[in-house]
């Protein structure tokens, strides 16, 4: 009776195991490569329709061979326009599209932040998203004055005081907050974006050389493999600061 308890609690923990390790990630990642690094986006669920239609693309390989077309030192790199990918050296890109756009998923919780994933727009009155153009924030860091100037006078609206402290020490791009639907973050390869921005630009802020960019979707494995590395991480980083 004893052995087969036993035997019992093994094939209960074998099997909880391996139903761990079978289940499907609750995220989506998506690497961006190009001649300057690459980096690694977690795509938020909060916002199921950007994240979905970015998947889509990616997985039909949309975004390859496509440029980052529009840069700005301090303040975001964008890409996706699918005309970008045969135009001349001198051509104004930017109007590039799919056909249609996605519905605007502003969460409060969302933010402008370094390295957010966030939709390109038109000004469309409703700020729906471009089905395909989207921009990498780099931003700057802000002072409080700076922040207490930009709720003042372009948001109407108070910044959380978490999201403050990212903006004082990280950086981003606030003033488009509840403006453009942010939809992803950037967990490794940050300094891709730094590299980028550091470019040199043409009169329409345009790269003088060409930044292609190749999108592919992470499988289960490499999810599950970078999600241990970054929980690791995020422990170590605790660790440190209490220390």
């Amino acid at each position: 009776m004893q052995y087969s308890m036993k035997k019992l609690l093994l094939f209960l923990c074998t099997f909880s195991v391996l139903s761990a390790f079978a289940a499907k990630p609750k995220n989506h990642y998506v690497r961006i490569k190009t001649e300057y690094g690459e980096c690694i986006i977690k795509l938020y669920n909060e916002t199921p329709l950007h994240r979905d239609n970015f998947l889509k693309l990616a997985q039909s390989g949309f975004y390859n061979g496509t440029l980052f077309h529009r840069v700005i030192k301090d303040f975001m790199i964008q890409g996706g326009d699918p005309d970008s990918r045969t135009a001349k050296p001198d051509s104004l890109l930017g109007d590039g599209d799919v056909g249609y756009t996605i519905k605007a998923e502003f969460q409060d919780s969302l933010f402008h932040k370094k390295g957010a994933l966030a939709a390109a727009r038109d000004d469309n009155p409703d700020k729906a998203s471009s089905g395909c153009q989207f921009y990498l924030v780099q931003g700057k860091v802000f002072t409080d004055a700076q922040l207490n100037n930009l709720e003042e006078n372009r948001l109407k609206f108070k910044i959380p005081e978490w999201q403050r402290q990212v903006y004082k020490t990280i950086g981003g791009s606030p003033h488009l907050d509840r403006n453009y639907t942010v939809y992803g973050e950037i967990v490794d390869g940050l300094d891709m974006v730094d590299k980028i921005a550091a470019l040199a630009t043409d009169q329409n802020n345009r790269p003088k050389e060409n930044v292609k960019m190749e999108v592919s979707i992470l499988k289960n494995r490499e999810v599950k493999k970078l999600e241990k590395q970054l929980l690791q991480n995020s422990l170590k980083s605790k660790i440190i600061m209490k220390s």
